[in-house]
């Protein structure tokens, strides 16, 4: 009984801590960047070594800029 009990409130924490804490994460950090990189991978490559700017890289680059580095600032990832 006490075995069972103590899974339980396991699983029952690491659902909360998953609810919680990783997917707030997942939804600020990585699923806005997947349709994004979509389009602009190709591009990325394609322009390798040009130092031209497809308009499918704009909004990438303005996600990374904008909202993942100064998140990853703001928790303290960086230190500048």
């Amino acid at each position: 009984m006490k075995n069972t009990l103590m899974i339980v409130l396991v699983v029952t924490g690491c659902f909360l801590f998953f609810a919680l804490v990783m997917l707030p994460l997942l939804f600020i950090f990585f699923l806005p960047i997947i349709p994004i990189m979509l389009l602009a991978f190709p591009m990325m490559v394609m322009n390798e070594g040009t130092d031209k700017v497809h308009w499918t890289q704009k909004p990438y680059l303005w996600y990374f800029k904008n909202v993942w580095l100064r998140s990853m600032y703001a928790i303290g990832m960086f230190n500048t």
